[in-house]
């Protein structure tokens, strides 16, 4: 701002002096050529010099702005990353299962209703399948199960206890109301049958017959 201010002045000031010699007497007609010359060279050479300073001060501010936008990004990301890596296991399994886990087939994608911790036990209480044409049948369990599983002990570093309740779907025969609270199926998985499995081999956890971790199916549903 300050050097703009100056080439302001000498441009309004200048002139003055270079009109005084040209109206001097004792300057003949060729130096005042010269001089008007000059004079006009000079003028174009601080036209150009005051719209190169204001460009070189822009991309300066620009560069600068840049340079906090990356600092601040790379601060994010690296936080974000920090955050990830220090996060419990109980932590990792919430997150991974969320509030709907694709169970596939029949099952469908299986509401989540909650998911707690107490000790090495992980207790996750789910939605019971809508199922086929039918309703819900046993193998849905199973298969929403299996899917729980999976996200329990994929890449989250939980090796402890899980169980699994289903809820829902029933109505009371009584008074036709449903209820919604009412367990539909249980399943459960202890470490030693988890360590068992290899829980990164898709191939392997298709072919798992997980009616082996059930421990009830309602008789109401399809068996």
């Amino acid at each position: 701002m300050r050097t703009r201010w100056k080439v302001l002045l000498g441009v309004l000031v200048w002139p003055l002096g270079i009109y005084w010699l040209l109206r001097s007497p004792s300057i003949g007609r060729t130096g005042k050529i010269a001089i008007a010359s000059v004079s006009g060279l000079i003028l174009v050479v601080i036209i150009i010099a005051a719209s190169t300073g204001g460009g070189s001060s822009n991309k300066a501010a620009s560069t600068s702005t840049t340079s906090k936008e990356s600092t601040n990004n790379n601060g994010t990301s690296a936080t974000t990353t920090a955050e990830a890596a220090s996060a419990t296991p109980q932590q990792k399994v919430k997150a991974a299962l969320g509030d709907t886990v694709a169970a596939g087939g029949y099952a469908g994608d299986v509401k989540i209703v909650d998911v707690s911790f107490y000790q090495d036990f992980a207790a996750v209480t789910a939605k019971t399948p809508e199922g086929g044409v039918q309703g819900a049948s046993c193998a849905d369990l199973d298969q929403a199960a299996g899917a729980i599983f999976e996200k329990t002990y994929k890449d989250t570093g939980w090796k402890g206890n899980t169980t699994i309740a289903f809820e829902g779907g029933l109505v009371n025969k009584a008074t036709g109301k449903e209820l919604p609270h009412a367990q539909t199926g249980t399943f459960s998985i202890d470490p030693g049958q988890a360590k068992q499995i290899d829980w990164s081999n898709s191939d392997d956890l298709s072919n798992i017959d997980w009616s082996v971790y059930r421990d009830f199916c309602h008789p109401a549903l399809n068996q």
